[in-house]
């Protein structure tokens, strides 16, 4: 029954806070707060507010880049958040064969299974964010907060992008488009309700 005022209760505040707000293309500070975690209790590293003063690197631009291994040729706009710290969206999956909790990707598309994601490697950000915990798992994308950096080898089939987290925060709203993201929300939903 909580679960349900909760959901009623970000409805609710989503409304409003996205009532006339529908022709901007940058989101304004209430668009961007979470509403509360499921069971009250935030795990190790994540937040619940914004750091507004980082970027948000978007997808659209990691996706300009050219990636024909061993062709890799990075956007001069790209090659400008390297070695820098951001904000990312995007959904969060653990990666195949991580030897800690913490070693992560974070994709721009919905995973249609856990370890069968996307293989477009513009999509994909390896993710290394220590002492990660997450329960339950996001299953909506989260904002990932950390230093963004290219990879010094792209052409090794290994990932073209990394970032280094140091925190993260489930996501109510986003800024970017994410295929996928309703759906999961509607079956969050009927799952709480109940049958």
């Amino acid at each position: 029954m909580n679960r349900i005022r909760l959901w009623i209760l970000v409805g609710a505040m989503t409304a409003l806070a996205t009532a006339g707000a529908a022709s901007a293309t940058e989101p304004t500070a209430a668009e961007t707060q979470p509403g509360p975690v499921s069971g009250g209790a935030l795990s190790p590293l994540e937040t619940t507010q914004p750091d507004t003063t980082l970027p948000l690197l978007r997808w659209d631009l990691l996706r300009r880049t050219i990636y024909r291994p061993p062709l890799v040729v990075w956007p001069d706009s790209l090659l400008a958040y390297d070695g820098r710290r951001v904000r990312m969206e995007g959904y969060l999956m653990p990666r195949y064969n991580a030897e800690e909790p913490g070693d992560l990707l974070l994709s721009a598309l919905h995973p249609r299974s856990i370890f069968c994601g996307p293989s477009d490697m513009t999509a994909l950000v390896e993710v290394t964010l220590p002492d990660f915990e997450a329960h339950p798992w996001p299953a909506l994308p989260v904002e990932v907060t950390g230093t963004f950096h290219l990879s010094r080898s792209p052409g090794n089939l290994f990932w073209i992008y990394h970032l280094q987290a140091t925190s993260w925060r489930r996501l109510h709203q986003w800024v970017q488009d994410f295929p996928g993201a309703e759906d999961e929300r509607r079956r969050e939903r009927e799952e709480e309700e109940g049958p």
